[in-house]
């Protein structure tokens, strides 16, 4: 709780920006008071190099010297029933972090009207950047929202599959993490015009993620509350963008001022999402569980939560390989970001179970599949004997 220094007990805690008086009986707590005053501070326009002190006077920028182009949106889109009613912030994801935790059933009124609408106006803003000169239907562009999300499982996916597509909506997931699929979707055409456009809602997503780092990055957090929910949904798309942003720059043979920015904004937000994974817990078996520890266990949310660890454990190992790609590839000059920052030996869980399982078109077929593998004496076993960091005493 925030106090005042006029009081004669003040705080140990004290805000150093100037004209503050508050102080805080927590380091915690005043950490998280200094980044309001730096966010109302420092508002960068994600399209050029301006810096402005007000989020309004940004807003009127980008208006005037961007056309055609918008703020990026910081908050969910909609709050869940229980959210709404409660008035607590909700992470917009289904089932959401609140409910999830608690093991309430999670849902959204009128929730497939809005989010398809704003999926609408993003979509609608793609064919302004292709130069279309009229929108298609609420249900064309939904249409080609799952085109792209086809193409993304059809061509992508078996190669980075740490997103589980049978449970996977585009209505129903963050809005970051489907305009990522949407993005590498488009890329993965091969069409010029549509990798024109994955290039630019690249560009625009890497400003976001930028902007965003207060709410995501944790890597210099003091204290992480151990029941803290994991922003699963956000770091899936940064991990896209990442993946993106590295397969992409192999294909930059000019070398363009913008791309060696995308460049150099794509390690600084690799290494501040392995060290927020690793601050998290998120190679740790044990921390996996600990997400549904709450979570009320019967045959309906048994499945969510098998899926959910699952989805865990391959983000986990995903970024571990990409982590080991970038290094081995490019290198690292900085202290603390080598092979030092995250080996096999983190690597504290068993491996996810087998592709076919995990591209089971549905739940129940998943839930067949992985029965019949039971019956036939192939226990799915995460004992700590199991973990990947006990195959070997190499990294490699």
């Amino acid at each position: 709780m925030a106090s005042d220094n006029s009081d004669n007990s003040p705080s140990p805690f004290q805000c150093s920006w100037p004209e503050c008086t508050l102080s805080y009986q927590r380091r915690e707590h005043l950490n998280r008071h200094l980044t309001k005053h730096f966010k109302t501070t420092r508002f960068p326009c994600p399209y050029c190099e301006t810096v402005l002190g007000r989020r309004d006077s940004l807003r009127r920028h980008i208006v005037r010297y961007h056309e055609g182009r918008e703020l990026i949106r910081t908050r969910v889109l909609r709050a869940c029933t229980h959210c709404k009613a409660r008035k607590t912030q909700c992470s917009g994801i289904l089932p959401c972090a609140f409910c999830s935790e608690r093991g309430l059933s999670c849902s959204y009124e009128a929730m497939a009207d809005g989010t398809a609408g704003d999926l609408q106006n993003f979509h609608g803003q793609m064919y302004e950047l292709t130069s279309q000169t009229t929108l298609p239907s609420r249900e064309q562009e939904m249409a080609e929202i799952n085109s792209c999300t086809n193409s993304y499982f059809r061509h992508f996916h078996p190669t980075w599959s740490f997103l589980h597509k049978a449970t996977f909506h585009p209505t129903k997931e963050s809005r970051i993490l489907v305009q990522s699929v949407v993005m590498v979707g488009l890329w993965v055409t091969k069409e010029m015009r549509a990798q024109t456009v994955a290039t630019e809602i690249h560009e625009r997503l890497m400003a976001s993620i930028q902007l965003q780092r207060a709410i995501w990055d944790v890597s210099n957090s003091h204290a992480i509350e151990e029941t803290s929910t994991w922003l699963m949904g956000t770091y899936q798309a940064i991990l896209l963008n990442v993946i993106f942003s590295l397969k992409t720059s192999k294909q930059d043979t000019c070398g363009s001022h913008q791309n060696r920015l995308l460049a150099e904004s794509c390690h600084e937000i690799l290494i501040a999402l392995v060290k927020s994974s690793m601050r998290r817990g998120m190679f740790s078996y044990p921390k996996m569980l600990a997400q549904y520890r709450e979570m009320n266990l019967d045959p309906h949310t048994a499945p969510h939560i098998w899926v959910g660890i699952e989805e865990s454990k391959r983000f986990a190992l995903t970024l571990y390989h990409v982590w080991k790609m970038y290094y081995d590839t490019q290198g690292s000059s900085d202290p603390g970001t080598g092979t030092d920052l995250l080996s096999l030996q983190d690597l504290h869980f068993s491996a996810p179970v087998s592709d076919d399982i995990w591209n089971a078109e549905t739940v129940p077929e998943l839930i067949r599949m992985v029965e019949d593998k039971k019956e036939n004496g192939n226990q799915i076993c995460d004992n700590e004997m199991n973990w990947i960091c006990k195959w070997s005493s190499n990294d490699t």
